[in-house]
């Protein structure tokens, strides 16, 4: 089996049909995550002017590396998905117009 010897951050770019738009996210690997059956996941969520980037801009994914270095957290994925200001607007109307189809 394959084993990464460091963490790394993926940028995930696609496009959602549920939202029907462009969803982008950064998403924290931790070292050796392949060996593993499952993870947990944080979804790290940014404030309101913030973005996927939120991961460097607060160190979380080298701070994630060190506190499981040390063995003070377990290795876990970290999601940092780009959220916009629309309070899921969109979402919601498609859910209602779904829901009277049926």
């Amino acid at each position: 089996m394959v084993t990464s010897h460091q963490s790394r951050v993926e940028f995930i770019d696609f496009h959602s049909n549920i939202l029907e738009k462009r969803m982008v996210m950064t998403v924290y690997l931790p070292k050796g995550y392949e060996n593993f059956n499952s993870l947990p996941t944080l979804y790290f969520l940014h404030g309101r002017s913030g973005d996927e980037h939120i991961m460097f801009e607060t160190n979380i994914n080298t701070t994630a590396d060190k506190l499981i270095e040390k063995g003070e957290i377990e290795p876990l994925i970290i999601v940092c998905p780009r959220l916009e200001n629309s309070r899921g607007d969109k979402f919601i109307s498609r859910l209602q117009r779904d829901k009277s189809t049926c």
